[in-house]
């Protein structure tokens, strides 16, 4: 087998340098750029989803600790069917996190999660900038098939940015989430690489990877 990136193995020769994934870096998109979430992100991190708001969206959980996010950083960060990016904006300040969970190395699919982790960032397009330039390097470059989320069907904000992306809707899981005293529907999204709805960075069909 030949060597693996983002988790998926590539074909025999595969050249890393050749194909210009330099994807320790950084991958660019308008609004936003994405990379590695490093443990100096964690103090953001801890904050943010621990904030109120943003803690509601993803549902409730205990606060984090330092050294709860600590562990669960390393243990992503080794692998091979997770992975985690920092949302930055173009001036390198950390807006928030996109991951990659049970990714299907055969079936080349991933299950995609993220927050933003101040609400006076909400609205700004950060969010669906970083959705579109990770899932766009993921069905052009590294040959994803599939990417899934989920989603709580109350947080309509959230469903209207995945559907202008090409998301649809795939099932509805009742009663899955509880918050706020009373039971909610978790809805079950979905995008294929032909349905994918992106844009061209700086007239190149792809976004930028340095």
């Amino acid at each position: 087998m030949g060597p693996t990136v983002l988790g998926v193995p590539q074909e025999p020769g595969f050249n890393i340098r050749q194909r210009g994934l330099r994807f320790h870096k950084m991958i660019k998109g308008k609004l936003t750029y994405l990379r590695p979430l490093e443990k100096a992100d964690l103090p953001v991190l801890i904050k943010g989803l621990n904030a109120e708001e943003v803690m509601w969206h993803l549902g409730p959980h205990f606060p984090f600790t330092e050294r709860q996010a600590e562990v669960w950083l390393e243990r992503l960060n080794a692998s091979e069917e997770g992975k985690i990016f920092a949302i930055c904006d173009k001036k390198g300040r950390v807006v928030g996190e996109v991951s990659l969970d049970r990714i299907h190395h055969r079936n080349r699919q991933a299950e995609l999660v993220i927050a933003l982790f101040d609400p006076a960032d909400w609205g700004h397009g950060y969010g669906s900038d970083a959705l579109r330039t990770l899932l766009r390097f993921l069905f052009e470059d590294m040959n994803f098939h599939r990417v899934q989320l989920l989603v709580h069907e109350d947080n309509e904000r959230a469903i209207r940015i995945y559907e202008k992306l090409g998301f649809v809707r795939e099932g509805r899981l009742r009663d899955e989430n509880f918050r706020g005293g009373r039971y909610t529907a978790t809805l079950l999204m979905a995008v294929l690489a032909g349905e994918f709805k992106g844009y061209s960075v700086t007239g190149r069909s792809r976004p930028g990877v340095e």
